[in-house]
């Protein structure tokens, strides 16, 4: 990971912490994903870098349709940070 990235990681990991859910996030394509049955959210760093998280909450919460309601999640695990995530 380049001083781009790494610094960019910094900015990411600084609005995460300051967010009361991913809904506060506007910057990096901040979007859910579903792979495998799991639900994962991804964060753009730079071109080819990502953060990656899942909700992590003792019973996480959900929609009526059974999905992780991103909305209401306060408590995330960081999964991955480097280069494209294979889930």
């Amino acid at each position: 990971m380049g001083v781009e990235a790494a610094e960019t990681l910094r900015r990411r990991l600084a609005d995460l912490r300051a967010a009361t859910s991913v809904d506060d996030l506007v910057i990096g394509n901040p979007h859910a994903v579903e792979s495998g049955g799991t639900n994962y959210y991804t964060i753009d760093l730079c071109q080819g870098c990502q953060v990656v998280l899942k909700a992590n909450h003792p019973e996480n919460p959900l929609t009526d349709s059974g999905q992780i309601d991103w909305a209401k999640v306060s408590r995330i695990k960081v999964t991955h940070i480097g280069g494209e995530y294979e889930h």
